[in-house]
């Protein structure tokens, strides 16, 4: 993993694009070892963040599998939204005036998930506000950074580029929003099972 270019998406984010473009976007590529583990940052946070913040309800063994399910959950989930939003990026590619192709479309998901998923390490503090407000500061430059890329990877006419995001975003979001429902809701009744139980 590259650290120098992963800084370069917060200080200097039309240079990464430009050294991103020669380079290899297949999923494989892309996934080892860089997004497995970025990937894993956010499920660290959210496991630490989730065993703090059932401190007060005691160290039960129901709580505890609770928090590594929605830890080993929200690192799957993960992976499969990046790969979801490269589809997606991929899918509107032609009704906005971009060039249609895959490994594009995944680099462009690979710059926009990073932010989101780093602004999701604010979970660790078990502080619900703080995880939400670096999640949306996340989603915000996600949705910059990738508006700065599509014009550059996949040749999205500048005029059209807000609304490839806001149309890749939006549907990203929509899905996240289904699929998290859908992990949480076992979870939570877990946890809520359990803390009644003190």
């Amino acid at each position: 993993m590259n650290f120098g270019r992963l800084m370069k998406i917060f200080t200097a984010p039309r240079d990464y694009w430009n050294e991103v473009l020669a380079e290899p976007g297949d999923i494989k590529s892309l996934l080892f070892p860089q997004m497995l583990l970025l990937a894993a940052l956010p499920a660290a946070a959210s496991l630490i963040g989730g065993m703090l913040g059932f401190v007060r309800f005691g160290f039960s063994g129901t709580l505890i599998i609770a928090v590594l399910i929605q830890a080993i959950l929200s690192y799957a989930f993960g992976i499969g939204l990046w790969i979801l939003l490269g589809v997606i990026i991929n899918g509107l590619a032609q009704p906005f005036g971009a060039q249609k192709d895959f490994e594009a479309a995944m680099k462009l998901a690979t710059g926009a998930v990073i932010p989101m998923w780093l602004g999701n390490v604010l979970y660790i503090t078990s502080i619900g506000f703080l995880g939400m407000l670096g999640g949306l500061a996340g989603l915000g430059y996600g949705a910059y950074f990738l508006y700065l890329g599509m014009p550059v990877v996949n040749g999205t006419p500048q005029d059209k580029a807000v609304g490839y995001v806001a149309a890749s975003i939006g549907i990203m979001f929509v899905a996240s929003i289904v699929l998290g429902l859908m992990a949480g809701c076992p979870v939570a009744c877990m946890m809520t099972r359990a803390a009644f139980r003190y």
